[in-house]
C-alpha cells in the first residue's frame, strides 16, 4: 500500500490531502483508505527523508504543486532526487528509487480520464 504525503503549508498538497481525504477514516494522524492512506505532515515534502524510518509503506507519493516552464496547467508525475547538487533539498548525487509500476497506472489512468482535463498538459 502506498502512502499519500502532504506538507501542511503548501496550499496545493494541502488542499489535494484535503479533497482526497473527505471520505477517508482518520486515525493517529493517518487518513486510511481502501488502496492508498493519507499523511500532512509538519516539514516541507523535499525535506521529509526521514519518512521511510516512521512510516511501512511500499512506496510514497508526495502531493504537491508543479509549474510548467509554459505555464501550461500540468499533472506531472516523476521520481525525486538529485543528479548533481541539492539546490532545493535532499541529499547531493542521491536519486529515489523509481516506482515505474505506479507511474503507469497513474498515467493511464489520466489518459483515461483525459476529456475531464482537456486544459491540462500530462507528462
Amino acid at each position: 500500500m502506498e502512502l499519500l504525503v502532504a506538507f501542511k503549508n503548501d496550499p496545493a498538497g494541502h488542499n489535494m490531502a484535503k479533497f482526497i481525504s473527505h471520505d477517508m477514516n482518520e486515525y493517529g494522524g493517518i487518513y486510511h483508505g481502501k488502496n492508498f492512506d493519507l499523511v500532512e505532515i509538519d516539514s516541507p515534502a523535499i525535506s521529509a527523508d526521514w519518512l521511510d524510518e516512521k512510516y511501512d509503506y511500499d512506496g510514497f507519493i508526495f502531493l504537491s504543486k508543479h509549474a510548467a516552464e509554459s505555464g501550461t496547467l500540468a499533472l506531472t508525475c516523476h521520481s525525486t532526487g538529485n543528479f548533481d547538487e541539492a539546490k532545493f533539498g535532499g541529499n547531493q548525487k542521491e536519486i529515489a528509487i523509481p516506482y515505474p509500476n505506479f507511474q503507469k497506472r497513474y498515467m493511464q489512468k489520466l489518459w483515461d480520464n483525459h476529456e475531464s482535463y482537456l486544459d491540462f498538459e500530462i507528462t
